[in-house]
């Protein structure tokens, strides 16, 4: 799986994750901000996690939720997680 794939499916869960209308089915970036650009909140960036882990098969283990402040973080973790897989 590229990065272009990941992205793909991380802007699926991130526009079922919006509860704002006007920010469902929008361009997603690597360089978009969780908590700035997308609004996310500590429960919402929960909430995501959970869902890039099934989504992925994979585990965020040993992160803190503040590690992750872009979708382009998220895209790097799960590069290097599926990498390792």
């Amino acid at each position: 799986m590229n990065r272009q794939d990941i992205i793909a499916k991380l802007a699926e869960i991130l526009s079922e994750e919006q509860e704002d209308e006007s920010m469902k089915n929008r361009e997603y970036t690597e360089d978009m901000g969780l908590y700035t650009d997308l609004g996310l909140n500590s429960i919402g960036l929960l909430y995501t996690v959970i869902s890039v882990e099934e989504a992925f098969d994979i585990r965020f283990e040993n992160m803190k939720m503040t590690d992750f402040a872009t979708i382009g973080d998220v895209v790097n973790y799960v590069e290097k997680a599926l990498a390792a897989k």
